[in-house]
């Protein structure tokens, strides 16, 4: 239970608790759905949880999922707002509260880690004929409901996203970093640059992660370890052409988780302060990032902007 609603339930005791929440259909290749067992033998359901004061449903959605699975999701299409009596719950403690639930299709990018929730005591893909009760009523129906590509709005499909530990080897990883740092220097003068070439990002206190589709490449970021409790988001890029196809969301997400499972309690970063950057600090405030001073051993700089996240 988090700080916030520990409060509430001093105030409130086992008394009814209105829950504003999210929870995931993550289905795989064969269509079946993820359910999440709990190890308090509260059943089986969909991994879900509250969305915390400050976040918007979509970060909590990541977030739940990430502790409760280990997965690195991406919402792709609201399936329904359910609330009311039938979605109110008594747990084994005795605590009542009623969800109003955003359910969500969920995309699968990684697997960052085991799960992080001790309550998990199993997951396990299920399905339709094969479906257990699940704790919440939820309408059956678009659990296993086809989905609804974008490609139907927009074009042919494109395959699915995936996350990969890279290993700097590729001559396409190469060729988009090389971009990067040739347009930092467009950017700003040398002393303003600190982009990471490649020996900086073989350092074995850095990763780096790039994001495919299919062959294609389409996006890298990299976490480096500044010391045991702060991380820094290095090295984010998508190609120039390859742009607006959700790569920098999906690897910064699981950048997060990543730094998350390693016990970070802050996420720095450094961007550039000229207008062209302004999409990547409007993407970092979406994560909840704020701006602040320089950290680590960066100094006041009229183009550098510095930008950081408090994990919970």
């Amino acid at each position: 239970m988090s700080p916030y609603f520990r409060h509430l339930r001093s105030k409130l005791g086992n008394s009814l608790l209105l829950v504003p929440s999210v929870a995931a259909v993550i289905r795989d290749p064969q269509g079946r759905v993820l359910l999440q067992e709990k190890s308090a033998w509260e059943g089986w359901s969909l991994p879900a949880g509250a969305i915390e004061p400050g976040e918007t449903p979509e970060q909590a959605l990541r977030r739940e999922v990430r502790e409760e699975t280990g997965l690195v999701v991406e919402p792709r299409e609201i399936l329904g707002v359910f609330g009311g009596a039938g979605f109110r719950y008594k747990h084994a403690n005795g605590d009542l509260v009623e969800y109003t639930v955003v359910l969500y299709r969920c995309e699968v990018l990684g697997n960052a880690a085991t799960p992080l929730d001790p309550e998990t005591q199993s997951l396990r893909y299920f399905a339709a004929a094969e479906l257990p009760r699940i704790v919440l009523p939820y309408p059956e129906e678009l659990l296993f409901a086809p989905c609804r590509p974008s490609s139907a709005r927009r074009g042919a499909a494109r395959p699915p996203m995936r996350i990969e530990l890279d290993d700097l080897v590729r001559p396409e990883v190469r060729a988009l970093l090389h971009e990067h740092l040739t347009n930092m220097h467009e950017l700003g003068p040398p002393e303003s640059v600190h982009a990471l070439d490649i020996s900086g990002l073989r350092s074995p206190d850095v990763t780096l992660w790039t994001v495919w589709e299919g062959p294609v490449l389409i996006g890298c970021g990299a976490l480096k370890e500044l010391d045991r409790t702060h991380g820094e988001v290095k090295s984010m890029r998508t190609p120039a052409h390859q742009r607006r196809r959700g790569a920098g969301r999906a690897v910064l997400t699981h950048i997060v988780a990543e730094a998350r499972a390693r016990g970070y309690r802050r996420l720095s970063l450094e961007t550039g302060s000229v207008a062209a950057f302004k999409p990547a600090q409007k993407l970092y405030e979406s994560f909840g990032f704020v701006y602040c001073g320089p950290f680590a051993s960066y100094k006041l700089d009229p183009y550098t902007t510095f930008m950081t996240l408090e994990l919970k």
